[in-house]
């Protein structure tokens, strides 16, 4: 049962559901779950549960929840938009959405404000977030060398950080998964990419020589993961992360998975065809992570809370790398991409693109505003990170 606390505005705009919440108070926003809201810690295993502290009632501003509903309305006026919506401030919701169908072959499956979403490389902050509880555990440096945590991947000279930060100089792994496994062979697994890295030792580029945003690094910290702590990356992610922070609607994504996803939709093509298989969704911790906004939600809250990973390290991720911060793109941290805006300050944010998904992660924290969008089809204009980080703009 969807659970929505304190005063509920609900408008309809265009087939849309569009709900203004007064006093909604995330942690509890549930879909399949009843939670506590305490601040016991639950010990499970090696790892913790964390139940996330319920925050003071704020009055929402009516006037910023009037700009960002024209804001998005007029979005939805211009252009297509398939997915789901939130804008939260002080961890109150002010804004949320959900717009069209999860298979538009079928025409059915209507989205709602619970759907699941691939979030593609917006998984990115979350492979990075548990390499930084594996170092809070006193398992990794971000000083290590991969090739002294994985002998048998031949490239030497690239450390942690390096991975975290795309300055490792590999070669991106999709060129070599097209060249030697293709569509014939079925989906492929992280240890199958590295196997082909072993075999055909494919050129890359000097270690912590330059910037190259690239998903082999994710890869191989997925594969870390699982050498630390004894778990396949999906497990260790769901039962070290997700159950923990309440992410109970949240899982890694593959292949043979689908049919345990709950509320899920399909990527679509640009003509509304869906994309049902792509041998690489195998592939895990660049991307593969399934969520909605709600849970999305209550990550946000946990990286202000600082839990699991402890507040001196997500800043540590939240350091810029490179020197783009007033670029498009941004710099980039540790599983973040950075930037400066004029009006709000520091925005922390991750984009995604896969296979018919888009998604942005947007955090403001001189706020405490946060930005989601999710959608599942490539179809329509898609939005400018300064254009949302302005709407708590004064």
């Amino acid at each position: 049962m969807f659970h929505l606390s304190k005063a509920i505005k609900i408008k309809l705009f265009r087939k849309s559901l569009i709900i203004s919440v007064g006093l909604a108070l995330l942690t509890v926003i549930t879909h399949s779950c009843n939670e506590e809201t305490s601040e016991e810690v639950i010990k499970k295993g090696n790892e913790v549960i964390v139940d996330i502290p319920s925050r003071e009632y704020i009055p929402v501003d009516s006037e910023l929840v009037k700009k960002i509903e024209a804001f998005f309305q007029n979005h939805y006026d211009e252009t297509f938009f398939s997915g789901t919506v939130l804008v939260a401030k002080d961890d109150n919701i002010y804004y949320q959405a959900c717009h069209g169908l999860g298979n538009y072959r079928s025409k059915s499956d209507s989205i709602c404000l619970r759907s699941n979403f691939q979030l593609a490389s917006a998984t990115k902050p979350f492979t990075s977030y548990a390499i930084l509880r594996q170092i809070y555990l006193g398992k990794l440096k971000l000083t290590d060398s991969v090739h002294n945590i994985l002998p048998d991947f031949k490239y030497k000279g690239i450390t942690v950080e390096m991975l975290l930060s795309h300055f490792s100089g590999l070669p991106n792994y999709m060129y070599l998964t097209d060249e030697y496994w293709g569509w014939d062979k079925g989906s492929i697994s992280n240890n199958d990419v590295l196997q082909l890295f072993n075999q055909h030792n494919p050129s890359g580029g000097r270690p912590n020589a330059h910037f190259y945003y690239n998903n082999t690094n994710y890869l191989v910290l997925a594969s870390i993961i699982e050498k630390l702590t004894g778990m396949s990356y999906d497990k260790y992610m769901k039962d070290s992360i997700f159950t923990p922070l309440g992410m109970n609607n949240t899982c890694i994504f593959h292949n043979e998975s689908r049919d345990q996803l709950k509320d899920a939709t399909f990527g679509h093509l640009g003509d509304l065809r869906p994309i049902y298989f792509d041998y690489l969704d195998g592939v895990m911790g660049d991307k593969g992570v399934f969520s909605n906004i709600y849970d999305l939600l209550k990550f946000d809250q946990a990286l202000y809370d600082c839990k699991l990973v402890p507040c001196n390290l997500l800043e540590e991720a939240w350091k810029p790398r490179t020197d783009s911060l007033e670029t498009a793109g941004g710099a980039y941290g540790l599983g973040w991409r950075l930037r400066n805006s004029k009006n709000v300050g520091k925005v922390i944010f991750h984009s995604g693109w896969w296979k018919g998904y888009r998604s942005l992660f947007i955090r403001v924290p001189q706020v405490h505003g946060t930005i989601i969008i999710l959608t599942n089809t490539v179809r329509g204009r898609f939005f400018k990170v300064d254009d949302l980080v302005n709407l708590f703009a004064k």
